[in-house]
């Protein structure tokens, strides 16, 4: 099966539209009076440009391309068909760990897993993005947008 232009297209097309829908529903949450000083509409609204943006900067390199006639379609192969079942997999187990575990303990987890799935990276490399990334992600979080977030069976941090 090959994945042409016009594919490419309409599902960026269909992130811009699920974006803005996602956008247009965290608008109501401006009104919600909460102890986060940001408010709760703040980040919903953040990853929603971000998707927008991504996508728009998509259709863009997909239009520069179909004009000078450089793309060629990509073909789909069984292993990655494979790959986006295990990152879904990941992602169930991430929602289910995150209680019992915590933030900081299932997000190490998730990033290991994922780029285990992606494949190509060492072990060492792995664990030091994993525990890197996920230690920043939950400083800033947790210590410097003052977000709760689950300690799990780590109550004392």
């Amino acid at each position: 099966m090959t994945i042409t232009n016009k594919s490419k297209a309409v599902l960026n097309i269909l992130w811009i539209l699920a974006a803005a829908a996602f956008y247009w529903t965290s608008i109501p949450y401006s009104e919600a009076r909460t102890f986060d000083p940001i408010g709760p509409h703040v980040f919903p609204q953040i990853m929603s440009g971000v998707i927008i943006l991504c996508s728009l900067g998509n259709l863009l390199v997909i239009y520069r391309h179909s004009k000078t006639g450089t793309d060629t379609p990509e073909t789909f192969h069984p292993g990655d068909a494979l790959r986006m079942l295990l990152v879904l997999v990941v992602s169930g187990l991430y929602i289910w760990l995150m209680p019992a575990a915590g933030y900081l303990v299932a997000t190490i987890f998730l990033i290991f897993l994922l780029i285990a799935v992606q494949g190509e990276v060492g072990l060492r490399v792995n664990i030091l993005v994993s525990c890197g990334f996920a230690l920043v992600l939950y400083l800033l979080f947790s210590k410097v947008l003052h977000i709760l977030l689950p300690h799990g069976f780590l109550e004392f941090i």
